[in-house]
């Protein structure tokens, strides 16, 4: 991929304006203005990013935007800055196991025969849960497969009502995602327009940005819930989020 001068110019105005992503983040070798353009050969798919954006709208209509975007892929993957030493797949191991503790949890303040609720964004399931069927026939069997590999069930419950401790310089959720999501939100809706706040298209596409950035994995699968209920909950919050990091 080449850039002409200006071309790079405007988009590392873009990253340090929805990221703040400035000069002391981008790598050595975006910063090189011998010649007037830079030449970037991807180490990533960037196929897939392009193939990705085809389901937004038509790409020759959004090359500067195309430019930021791939730039802000090379630089999450090529900085030490930007870096996180925690892996993702262990992130969402922590997170799943937190969630299995909030199952076995609630199995044991459950009455048998108690009604039951599912509930997300648009829809609310009953379960009648007929002679405990719904805890006895799936509940218990998948809780009880989830938490075998732990020693002290009591334990781990009372970690659910603690912080997530910081080791060893990592922390137990990636603090980039925020900035990443909304960032990229709020770049690509102010250049295109969309008919509704957060449709499944560009919700798909984030994904696809965050993973070939190695920010979120490929499995578990992320879905567009996920995504909108962070971009949600990020825009309740009364600060935008940035880098750097702190």
């Amino acid at each position: 991929m080449t850039l002409t001068q200006e071309e790079r110019q405007a988009a590392l105005a873009a990253l340090d304006k929805y990221y703040g992503i400035n000069n002391a983040l981008i790598p050595q070798q975006l910063k090189s203005t011998e010649g007037g353009s830079i030449t970037i050969n991807a180490s990533w798919d960037s196929a897939s990013l392009l193939k990705a954006f085809e389901k937004i709208d038509d790409p020759r209509q959004h090359q500067q935007l195309l430019n930021t975007l791939f730039l802000l892929v090379c630089c999450l993957l090529e900085s030490p800055v930007l870096q996180r030493d925690l892996k993702t797949d262990e992130l969402f191991e922590q997170m799943k196991q937190r969630d299995y503790l909030r199952l076995y949890k609630l199995r044991r303040s459950s009455r048998d025969g108690e009604t039951i609720f599912i509930r997300n964004a648009k829809n609310n399931i009953r379960i009648n849960n007929y002679s405990n069927w719904f805890m006895n026939e799936f509940l218990d069997p998948f809780i009880t497969e989830k938490l075998s590999g732990i020693a002290d069930l009591n334990a781990a419950l009372k970690s659910l009502d603690e912080p997530v401790p910081i080791k060893k310089g990592r922390r137990a959720s990636d603090p980039r995602v925020a900035v990443l999501l909304w960032g990229s939100y709020k770049l690509i809706t102010d250049d295109i327009a969309f008919a509704t706040p957060m449709p499944n298209n560009l919700c798909n596409f984030l994904i696809t940005l965050l993973q070939l950035a190695l920010v979120l994995p490929a499995s578990p699968v992320i879905d567009t819930f996920w995504i909108r209920a962070q971009l949600r909950y990020i825009r309740s919050r009364p600060n935008e989020p940035r880098f750097p990091l702190q």
